[in-house]
């Protein structure tokens, strides 16, 4: 019926498609109904039940299929709606999840590829370092290490003895990797030790979880910080000696400008300059509008208030 060339005659014996012949007030997924209907072009002749009986009889025909069995065994997402390119890991070109010895090595936050060069880096210290020599040769006895295929080991896990910055490249493997999600201190730890370990790892992971930015930037702040009781006052007799900088900015264009710079004047006489500008304005352009806009008439001002 959708672009039809003639208009369609639709006939109905539902008496309640005549409730939408008066106007009302409507929620908004009536309106999106409405608009789509728009594109129709169709005239509904309504039939009362009792004389549409022929068409009663067959939406009553006693052998339909009931649809009892319509949604069993339904794929909602077929396999065609998926990219094929699986997941490389370490020693295999590509990491089927049918595949469970091959998936296994993947371990929860960590990829794989990533890590198995982290390794080759801790063996290469192994080897090649001295100082990370000495080291194992003292940590040996007092945490029980064992040598094999010329690589030590604590049990299970491979001994990271390099300086601090081959152990931040470590936690970096298993904190800071899309894969790894930036982790608190207790579950980065976590996935650390399932393949790492050296003395005092989780004291070393701790300070480098609360050294991320990223985290530190993200970090709810469970105890909200009070305003201060005592607000800026002003200082200065002479106006716009301690300013308030801020911009308006997604402004209609007006030729090449798009967003105000204000300077208040916080002090004596509220005053402001109002300096239009670009969005895209470095801190240099800002000083350069002040240079010329504030400094000839008020000077350099003494305290500047900024976001």
């Amino acid at each position: 019926m959708h672009g039809a060339m003639h208009q369609v005659k639709v006939h109905t014996d539902h008496a309640n498609l005549l409730f939408w012949k008066n106007p009302g007030d409507h929620n908004r997924r009536v309106v999106r109904w409405h608009s789509d209907l728009m594109d129709y072009d169709f005239q509904l002749v309504h039939i009362s039940g009792k004389k549409n009986g022929r068409v009663d009889a067959l939406s009553r025909c006693p052998d339909y299929d009931q649809g009892e069995d319509d949604n069993k065994q339904l794929v909602v997402l077929p396999s065609k709606f998926f990219s094929q390119v699986l997941a490389c890991i370490a020693g295999s070109e590509e990491a089927n999840p049918n595949n469970k010895e091959e998936w296994a090595c993947y371990r929860d936050g960590v990829d794989p590829w990533d890590f198995q060069s982290m390794q080759d880096l801790v063996e290469k210290d192994q080897q090649e370092n001295k100082e990370s020599q000495e080291r194992l040769r003292k940590w040996t006895n007092t945490h029980q290490l064992t040598k094999l295929n010329l690589i030590w080991w604590k049990d299970n896990w491979i001994v990271v003895a390099g300086d601090n910055d081959l152990k931040r490249g470590v936690i970096h493997s298993f904190h800071n990797k899309p894969s790894a999600g930036h982790l608190g201190i207790s579950n980065t730890y976590r996935l650390a030790r399932c393949d790492t370990w050296w003395p005092n790892m989780k004291q070393d992971i701790k300070q480098y979880v609360k050294g991320c930015a990223t985290c530190q930037a993200s970090k709810v702040n469970t105890g909200p910080l009070k305003p201060a009781m005592i607000p800026i006052t002003p200082e200065h007799v002479l106006p716009f000696q301690t300013i308030a900088m801020d911009f308006i900015t997604k402004l209609p264009k007006s030729g090449k400008y798009d967003t105000i710079l204000t300077i208040t004047d916080h002090d004596c006489s509220k005053a402001a300059i109002f300096i239009p500008c670009q969005e895209a304005i470095s801190a240099e352009e800002v000083a350069k509008l002040m240079l010329k806009y504030l400094y000839p008439q008020f000077g350099v001002p003494k305290k500047i208030i900024s976001d």
